[in-house]
């Protein structure tokens, strides 16, 4: 009994020998896989095998090329051939189908965009640099010059007669036609595309220097001064022909005065562009949904000298007063693209809606008001404030090659709840003299800023 089963067994080991060595010598190696002939349509294989191969995907059973559709060779079915693969580890991140293969798919069709910008932003309210006096312009109709003590300003070289003063007004800024750059990267998905975009405006500054107006002749002197409001009480003026004499501190420049706004502003934003609504219309709509961020930075400084005051006659006092504003700008937007295309050329526009929210940051420094010897000052204050913005965009794309376009624009920015340097200040003061100044904060009102403006691009495609 033995025997036989010893036979047996020789006789099941050396088939099943035979059958392997028969498959190691046709498809040597454990990294193979199956895969359909092209145009047969079937899977999971079946029927026989392709004899020995040394290309990928080559052969039919009986030999002969490979037919577009039906059997080949007379093979009596659907012949399934087999791929040599090297292992996962031999394949490395470049081969084909790996990781690497997909993203270098997605390169090929970004889009990179470098635009000049030539915008401009609406200024600040052309209001007074000072306390307002509820029955005199103090602008344009002079006022006696007092010192912080009540009394009337005179001249210790007895060379003018009289001293008149001014409250100068913020009217010497001009935001436009200031330059930026924006650059802008689409990335292809599945369901459209994903737009990276930022852009920066350079810094401006604007000045205003204003030097004492002299008539030797008549014996008078025309200065700048900051209006202040008494214990936050606002000032009135008495007429005194030809002058007023008006019942509040001011902060007088017999030497020299300046004024100096300003303005910084950039973003960024990611948006993503659905498919087209309407694919092949004459005009297509597709969806945009995305995040923006603008930062405006603001300042306005006023500085000045003033020779001779009535608490520090002996030594110049350089008046400072400086307010800052910091506004961010986030939140989430939507709207739509309307694009068609003419030959060459296309033309598309942009409305957007953006549910904003304002962090902004404010302060207010100063020091030497009324006093050399006297000690800065700082306020800050942090607020969130609800910002509603509308962005609009217009364009005109041009293709030049088949991956190079030049390509013109305008945008339109409108967002409200900004904070603005002027705004903030309180030209506040207590009247008494020893006492510190009271200059600092408040509440401002918070104002809408537009800023639009063209634009001139070019546009690469990456492949």
């Amino acid at each position: 009994m033995m025997p036989c089963r010893l036979t047996y067994l020789c006789v099941v080991l050396v088939a099943l020998a035979a059958a392997s060595g028969g498959y190691g010598q046709e498809f040597p190696g454990s990294n193979s896989r199956f895969v359909p002939q092209q145009g047969n349509g079937m899977w999971p294989p079946y029927g026989g095998y392709a004899p020995p191969m040394t290309d990928d995907y080559q052969g039919f059973a009986g030999g002969g090329e490979s037919p577009a559709y039906g059997w080949g060779g007379g093979q009596s079915g659907p012949v399934m051939v087999q791929e040599r693969l090297p292992s996962r580890a031999e394949r490395g991140p470049l081969y084909e189908d790996s990781h690497w293969d997909g993203f270098k798919n997605v390169l090929s069709q970004t889009t990179v965009r470098i635009e000049y910008l030539n915008w401009g932003l609406n200024h600040p309210d052309p209001g007074l640099m000072g306390a307002p006096l509820t029955n005199w312009n103090a602008n344009t109709q002079p006022f006696t010059a007092l010192d912080r003590s009540a009394t009337i300003r005179v001249d210790p070289n007895n060379v003018f007669n009289t001293i008149t003063a001014f409250t100068p007004i913020l009217n010497f800024t001009s935001m436009r036609d200031i330059n930026g750059v924006r650059g802008t990267i689409g990335i292809p998905t599945m369901y459209g595309q994903m737009e990276l975009s930022a852009f920066g405006l350079q810094r401006t500054t604007q000045e205003l220097n204003i030097a004492p107006v002299a008539n030797v002749a008549l014996g008078t002197l025309h200065i700048p001064a900051v209006t202040l409001l008494l214990e936050g009480q606002g000032a009135f003026a008495l007429e005194n022909a030809p002058n007023a004499l008006v019942l509040a501190p001011m902060i007088l420049f017999d030497t020299s005065f300046k004024a100096e706004y300003q303005t910084r502003l950039m973003g960024a934003g990611v948006d993503f562009i659905g498919d087209a609504w309407t694919p092949n219309a004459a005009v297509e709509m597709r969806s945009v949904f995305g995040v923006k961020y603008t930062r405006l930075g603001e300042s306005l400084t006023i500085s000045g000298v003033d020779q001779f005051t009535d608490t520090d006659p002996t030594n110049d006092t350089t008046h400072f007063i400086r307010s800052e504003s910091l506004n961010h700008i986030f939140g989430p937007s939507i709207g739509f693209r309307a694009q068609t295309q003419i030959k060459n050329l296309t033309l598309g526009v942009t409305p957007k809606f953006i549910l904003g929210f304002n962090r902004h940051e404010d302060s207010v420094q100063t020091r030497q008001i009324f006093d050399a010897a006297e000690a800065q000052t700082f306020n800050q204050r942090n607020h969130s404030e609800i910002a509603p913005m509308f962005e609009l965009q217009a364009f005109a794309s041009l293709q030049m090659s088949d991956n190079f376009r030049l390509r013109a624009g305008y945008d339109l920015n409108a967002v409200s709840g900004i904070s603005r340097p002027d705004q903030n200040i309180n030209y506040n003061d207590s009247n008494l003299v020893g006492n510190p100044t009271i200059i600092g904060l408040k509440s401002g009102n918070l104002k809408a800023l537009v800023f639009q403006g063209f634009s001139v691009s070019a546009e690469w495609t990456l492949y």
